[in-house]
């Protein structure tokens, strides 16, 4: 194509310069990638040709620019012409080191490059000469050492011409990315659909669809949107660049490419994307936490409703008490009047418990404690229901109380149930001592007749006499020692007992003094650790120990029972083994044992059947447990629990 035919054919100096930028940029994007592996290389030889070459195209690059632009005085005719000229001899220039490269030899210098820069000098030099515009060159596919981006990705690079596209391609394989190709605006929307990409480089001035259609329809795809785009294009109007900004492309650099900018921009660019798809994966999870919020929100709501209970909101600072919930409907207020004061609030407590639930409040707060307590509350209807309020403290920096967040809940009828409850209790205890009188009365009374009996009688009884009277008596004995056990059992039910700091090891020493006799008469060895000091009853905790000893004492083998107690601490408890070397007990019967009146001997060894009832229902009392280890004759291991001090 002649030069007249150029610009009588409306394409325009900014096409025209858009053809010649072409090759020239492709003479660039190679010599600089040549010089890239000669200098990693040492080719000093090859070097300097080299740099000859990517400056004079540097030259070229600018005298095109300048020698094509417009508003310069000039007709288009003249303008062309005169580059024809000016291109001349630098072409020629260019193709001479061509020529020295390829018939220099040694090294190991990428001569298929170097090849290419000489066709594109040579379609330069067809245009200088006047016989056409030139076209693009073909690229053999090569690729050396990558240097790893901070931000390595997938990038599809779009641009008809291949030789542009396999520079392209071969500088951003070396900055560490994944690149694909592709020849056309309908290949690369394609591409697109199929397979996943971070960025795409997009040629602007390409047939059929160019890069605006494309970047236009990726806009208009959900499934496109959010790839960024930066378009590449020797096109350097102004008007252009403003057109692919305002269709959605990131950003717009001018050919031919500078690879360290190349690289910021690509940098930039995608951690812009990162930092959007995070914003979008936070947006995500912010609106399922929301969400999540609601329906616990909503079962907070229900559970409250079902409790009878309201939520208060007290800010010390001011003291405003904010009411919510079923507060309100709780303590018989109208919603109109949801924020209180404190004084208010407390005006509405029963004047019997007004007292005690002030103290206890301040004291939490002046500790900085949580708070928990049961008190009556008197409704302007004159109802006295029991509520129970628990709340959480909040303290500043300093520990400077600021706000307390509590809930409120109706325990009247849990309160009529354990008065009930402790109304039975008495009576099962009053019971419980006058049927343990009345019993013992009567075996009382018979045990002294019968031994009247016998030191009356003129006649010796003989043998089956006296053995008559031994069972008789010994039953006698297990009667009295049965209703001894169900009263204590009753007892230890209906009395939880006092806890309070209780050294074990004091314990200990009482119940060994108790059972001095049983211990010389075995032969028992009882030895124990340093035992710590635990939160409970004494007394409880002796009937326990003793229990537990006197059991081992009772079940002994053949050898003298070796007792042992011992602690170790574990979380907020106390664990206590009491081991001997006794008869043991089969696996099967380690829960079962616990049970009232189990047995798992007869009557020559004696016991009721509720030692460790009593011992399970005491440990129960403290807030432990008790568990039993054993096998039959290696001995027996019991274990229980006990909270340690605060």
């Amino acid at each position: 194509m002649t030069h007249a035919a150029v610009v009588k054919s409306g394409s325009g100096l900014a096409t025209l310069r858009h053809q010649l930028l072409t090759p020239l940029n492709h003479i660039l994007g190679y010599s600089e990638m040549l010089l890239e592996d000669s200098g990693d290389n040492g080719f000093n030889s090859f070097s300097q040709h080299l740099t000859r070459i990517r400056q004079t195209a540097k030259d070229l690059i600018r005298l095109v620019q300048t020698g094509l632009a417009p508003g310069q005085g000039r007709t288009a005719e003249k303008m062309v012409s005169e580059l024809r000229y000016e291109l001349s001899g630098p072409v020629h220039r260019i193709l001479q080191e061509v020529g020295s490269l390829t018939g220099e030899s040694g090294g190991d210098l990428n001569f298929a490059d170097v090849v290419k820069i000489g066709r594109a000098a040579a379609e330069l030099l067809t245009f200088a000469q006047g016989r056409a515009t030139p076209k693009s060159v073909v690229p053999a596919h090569r690729r050396r050492g990558v240097r790893r981006s901070p931000t390595a990705a997938r990038i599809l690079v779009v641009d008809d011409n291949k030789t542009s596209r396999e520079i392209l391609a071969r500088q951003l394989r070396r900055q560490g990315h994944e690149v694909a190709g592709a020849g056309s605006g309908a290949e690369a929307l394609s591409v697109l659909l199929q397979s996943r990409h971070d960025l795409v480089l997009l040629d602007i001035l390409m047939p059929m669809l160019d890069g605006f259609q494309v970047l236009e329809k990726m806009k208009a795809d959900p499934s496109l949107t959010e790839i960024p785009v930066i378009v590449i294009s020797a096109l350097d109007e102004i008007p252009g660049v403003v057109r692919s900004i305002e269709i959605g492309a990131e950003d717009y650099l001018f050919k031919p490419l500078d690879p360290i900018l190349l690289g910021a921009r690509i940098d930039s660019c995608l951690e812009k994307k990162r930092l959007h798809d995070l914003e979008k994966q936070r947006a995500k999870e912010v609106k399922a936490a929301f969400e999540q919020l609601h329906l616990s929100e909503e079962r907070l709501r229900l559970a409250l409703k079902a409790d009878r209970a309201g939520i208060w909101d007290w800010d010390l600072i001011p003291d405003v008490i904010v009411r919510c919930g079923d507060l309100n409907r709780l303590f018989g207020l109208t919603p109109e009047t949801s924020n209180s004061k404190f004084d208010e609030m407390l005006s509405i407590v029963h004047p019997d418990d007004r007292e005690r639930v002030h103290n206890h409040l301040r004291e939490a707060i002046r500790n900085c404690e949580d708070y928990q307590e049961e008190y009556r509350i008197v409704r302007p209807d004159g109802s006295v229901p029991w509520v129970e309020s628990m709340a959480v403290l909040y303290c500043d920096d300093d520990k400077r109380p600021v706000r307390m967040i509590g809930v409120t809940r109706e325990i009247t009828e849990r309160k009529l149930v354990e008065a009930a409850l402790r109304r039975s209790n008495q009576d099962f205890q009053r019971f419980a001592l006058a049927a343990s009188h009345d019993l013992k009365e009567p075996l009382r009374a018979v045990s002294k007749d019968l031994q009247m009996l016998v030191q009356r009688s003129e006649a010796p009884l003989g043998a089956e006499g006296q053995r008559i009277i031994t069972s008789v008596m010994s039953s006698l004995d297990r009667m009295s020692n049965l209703i001894s056990d169900l009263l204590n059992y009753s007892q230890v039910s209906a009395k939880k007992g006092k806890r309070q700091l209780t050294s074990a090891d004091a314990v200990v020493a009482m119940v060994l003094n108790d059972l001095k006799i049983a211990i010389e008469e075995t032969g028992a060895v009882i030895t124990h650790d340093p035992l710590p000091v635990v939160l409970a009853d004494f007394m409880m905790l002796q009937r326990v120990f003793q229990n537990l000893i006197s059991n081992s004492i009772k079940y002994r083998g053949q050898d003298p029972p070796r007792i042992h107690i011992s602690a170790q601490p574990q979380g907020e408890m106390w664990v206590f083994r009491v081991s001997d070397n006794g008869i043991g007990v089969e696996p099967k019967y380690k829960t079962w044992i616990f049970g009232l009146f189990r047995r798992l001997h007869g009557r020559d060894v004696p016991g009721s059947g509720l030692g460790l009832a009593m011992c399970r229902r005491i440990v129960e009392q403290f807030g432990g447990t008790i568990w039993l280890e054993s096998e039959v004759g290696k001995g027996s291991c019991f274990y229980f629990t006990v909270p340690s001090p605060p």
